[in-house]
């Protein structure tokens, strides 16, 4: 749900009635036509620390503004990014990696594709061990091209969540509900 909510709200960045700074003023009490630091420590732990410090109104205004390939290319894949990095390190830092599960060595060449330029990267001959996740087989022929939209879409990732969490947390997640 994390992971759609991020998605969903992402395209509230590029409205130029900052609906995300609205709601943060609401949040603070201020006036909406108001404005709060975002402010950066180095080290918050000592005394007086020194920081950076920007405005939030500034901030949403110059990515509310942002149109183009950062936008489809970058920016709408960090959701899916993020989580595909994460994922593959508790699953390979907990121990739970296995080489005869596709679905695990999928999560494990998503992991690398997504920390290393979203691009698919190992053997021309294709992974080692058998990787797939639905009907999406890693072959060769997916080196260098894009991970995320290109072969894992929105859909096949939400899908592939899905199918990690039934893996280790068997009826946990409700089927979803299916419109022609």
């Amino acid at each position: 749900m994390l992971h759609l909510g991020l998605m969903l709200s992402l395209s509230s960045l590029f409205d130029p009635d900052l609906p995300i700074l609205q709601t943060e003023l609401r949040r603070l009490g201020e006036h909406p036509d108001g404005d709060f630091p975002v402010n950066l420590y180095y080290r918050a732990a000592e005394a007086e620390p020194e920081c950076l410090s920007y405005s939030a109104r500034n901030i949403f205004t110059a990515v509310s503004n942002l149109r183009g390939d950062v936008v489809k290319h970058d920016i709408m894949s960090i959701s899916m990014i993020n989580a595909g990095i994460r994922l593959g390190d508790m699953i390979r830092k907990g121990g739970h990696n296995r080489d005869d599960v596709p679905l695990l060595q999928f999560a494990y060449h998503f992991r690398n594709a997504s920390g290393h330029g979203d691009v698919w990267n190992y053997s021309p001959s294709g992974p080692p061990h058998p990787a797939s996740c639905r009907d999406l087989v890693l072959t060769g022929e997916l080196v260098g091209r894009r991970a995320t939209w290109e072969t894992v879409t929105p859909r096949l990732f939400v899908e592939f969540l899905d199918d990690i969490t039934e893996h280790f947390a068997p009826g946990l997640v409700p089927p979803p509900s299916r419109e022609a």
